[in-house]
């Protein structure tokens, strides 16, 4: 799928069901999954055009897994501008 495909569901989606508000502050869990990772990148790029303006910020709940780190991650919300923590 192409980028201007995805944000073009995405947005439709956002409108039809009405899920975002203006200056709401949307919260997405990361843990493993692709499908989280391609909704933050999503919703970083309808941030730039959408008429609602709203926060992104990613999280990732550490549930006693020992060293967890991500890498890739911390790296992508860091070139997304997007505030990432790990939630112990």
């Amino acid at each position: 799928m192409k980028l201007q495909q995805l944000l073009g569901y995405t947005r439709k989606a956002l409108e039809d069901c009405h899920m975002i508000e203006n200056c709401n502050k949307i919260t997405i869990n990361i843990f493993s999954g692709k499908d989280s990772l391609t909704l933050l990148y999503a919703l970083s790029g309808l941030q730039r055009f959408c008429p609602k303006k709203f926060e992104l910020e990613a999280n990732t709940v550490n549930i006693d897994f020992k060293e967890l780190d991500f890498p890739a991650v911390t790296s992508l919300c860091k070139e997304l501008g997007i505030n990432y923590t790990v939630v112990e």
